[in-house]
């Protein structure tokens, strides 16, 4: 048997492109193929730009010499990596009339798109198109008074490129919420672990992954249930790398260890080069509260607890100082000391 006849019997023929039904002008100079959709459009929207903005890549595609070489490129399609629905959305930018722009400040704005939006016009260089979308985008994000922010019940997914579009765009106040909404969800049960580690380490987030793995510890019995007959750890469940999982056991057994210095010893001792006496940490008085019998472990909110108990007039800086140390400290328990391997 020929084996190549065979092969090539069973292999599925390529599906013809089709026309994107609002993005194909009959009129465009140019066409673009992005997931098996054409998109045929109008040089002078892909090139337009101010007067000190610089030329965008679509404008270094479109300098090959004209004629010949201007009808190739309304016959060829050039490809791209990108999916039809970025492109797409990236086209809506391009052709939006003012009535559709003066909406995306409005409730039902689509934020996917405007992200996707914020994506494209980075990666292309549009930058008059860029610096606007993620300003819709903070706009609907960022909690007020009346309504929840869009990042309170998004996709998943979604979170992860707002952070991305935000990075790429410098704008750190949006990073910043969207790390503290991703926080929130998890700690509520909504979301799970492993895309907040993964996304964590992809971005080198330290306090953020510091943050996550707290969270877990602080609630194991939910995340590692037991076993029927033996009640021993159960960890087969859990979907973490093993270095993830190193971390949390790491991370769980040294917070362990420091909550058991906090109840015998209180704060460690701290240097204070005032000439002032330093008042000394009681822990038979911070924790009277019941805190070690409500929140076993939870580091954080006994400092934070040391830090608020009266120093009967002596106002201590350096223990004030030497606290919020610790309290910065807390993801080195699951990451280790950072340049440490």
């Amino acid at each position: 048997m020929d084996m190549n006849s065979v092969s090539t019997t069973d292999e599925a023929p390529l599906a013809a492109p089709i026309q994107d039904p609002k993005y194909f002008f009959d009129d465009g100079d140019c066409m673009f193929l992005a997931e098996g959709v054409l998109f045929k459009l109008h040089k002078l929207f892909l090139c337009r730009r101010g007067d000190d903005e610089p030329l965008s890549v679509f404008c270094d595609m479109f300098s090959m010499p004209q004629g010949a070489a201007t009808e190739a490129q309304s016959a060829n399609p050039i490809p791209v990596t990108d999916t039809a629905e970025d492109f797409r959305a990236l086209c809506w930018a391009l052709y939006a009339l003012p009535t559709e722009i003066q909406q995306q400040n409005d409730p039902g704005a689509d934020i996917p798109r405007l992200v996707a939006v914020a994506k494209m016009s980075h990666k292309y260089m549009l930058p008059s198109f860029e610096p606007w979308a993620l300003r819709i985008i903070w706009l609907h994000c960022k909690p007020n008074k009346k309504l929840k922010g869009y990042l309170n019940d998004c996709p998943q997914h979604i979170l992860v490129q707002t952070y991305e579009v935000a990075d790429a765009g410098d704008h750190r106040d949006l990073c910043s919420l969207v790390e503290k909404q991703w926080l929130a969800r998890l700690k509520t049960g909504e979301l799970s672990l492993r895309p907040v580690l993964d996304f964590g380490e992809r971005y080198n987030r330290r306090a953020f992954l510091g943050d996550a793995y707290y969270h877990q510890a602080m609630n194991m019995k939910s995340f590692v249930p037991t076993m029927d007959i033996s009640r021993v750890a159960d960890f087969s469940q859990s979907n973490l790398t093993p270095a993830q999982m190193h971390n949390l056991l790491r991370g769980y057994c040294s917070v362990s260890l420091f909550w058991q210095r906090l109840e015998t010893s209180g704060v460690p001792h701290y240097p204070c080069p005032e000439s002032h006496p330093c008042p000394e940490s009681h822990p038979e008085e911070w924790m009277s509260d019941g805190l070690g019998a409500n929140r076993p472990l939870d580091i954080r909110t006994a400092l934070q607890a040391i830090e608020r108990y009266p120093t009967y007039g002596f106002d201590c800086g350096c223990r004030n100082l030497y606290i919020q140390e610790l309290l910065s400290s807390i993801p080195d328990h699951f990451l280790g000391e950072e340049g440490t391997a």
